[in-house]
């Protein structure tokens, strides 16, 4: 009786280790299933998106600057009137005042005595000078390595007419005088000179055209 008892017991027991058993595989396969599911519907991370770069609009655009240092001016007539004698450095022409040939680094404007003579262009006044044969003279420095001589000035110059002074294009810097000892015998008149880099040359050639029109003529006598 007691055998039959033991048996009974040990059946149960295995059916109850059965059935725990069965109630873990299910619940770990749904367990499973459910994740497997979550699993499939995560969306895939993409790589975040960043804004492109943007280079600010503004920021100052550095314009060079041109140098005008460099750039030799557009000269106008230092005063009216006839080109009595041109620029002839390379050619000898009779001098009627030292009664020889000659040659003549610059141009003669016959003009009346007393004539207002105007600086050529912008620049600075480098000198003011008696000379013995030129008689009262100036010099003005410009941009461009350039300098413009005006001389056979009247002894009194313009106000504010000394070394280091500023002076613009037009502004009234003497007046034409007699005091060039070397040019007596010749009518009243202005010699005007032009140097670029320390080298004489014509001014007519560097007076803009509308300036040589409105103020200069020539002298169609000149011998030159």
């Amino acid at each position: 009786m007691q055998t039959n008892y033991s048996t009974k017991a040990n059946k149960i027991l295995y059916v109850s280790v059965i059935a725990v058993l069965c109630v873990i595989a299910v619940t770990i396969g749904i367990i499973a299933s459910v994740s497997a599911g979550r699993s499939k519907e995560a969306p895939v991370d993409e790589p975040a998106i960043t804004d492109p770069i943007e280079t600010p609009t503004d920021t100052p655009v550095e314009v060079p600057v041109e140098d005008d240092t460099n750039k030799i001016p557009v000269f106008i007539a230092p005063t009216s009137g006839i080109v009595s004698w041109e620029h002839s450095e390379d050619v000898y022409v009779f001098s009627p005042s030292m009664n020889d040939y000659r040659t003549h680094t610059g141009i003669d404007i016959a003009t009346s005595l007393g004539a207002d003579v105007y600086a050529a262009a912008d620049g600075v006044v480098t000198k003011v000078w008696n000379d013995d044969f030129m008689g009262k003279c100036i010099s003005i420095s410009h941009n461009g390595d350039t300098v413009t001589v005006y001389k056979n000035l009247a002894n009194e110059v313009a106000e504010g007419i000394v070394e280091g002074a500023s002076v613009s294009a037009g502004q009234k810097i003497a007046t034409v005088g007699d005091t060039a000892a070397s040019e007596s015998a010749d009518e009243p008149h202005l010699h005007f000179e032009l140097l670029v880099k320390n080298a004489s040359v014509d001014p007519l050639d560097y007076i803009a055209e509308d300036s040589k029109s409105a103020s200069l003529s020539k002298d169609e006598a000149f011998e030159g």
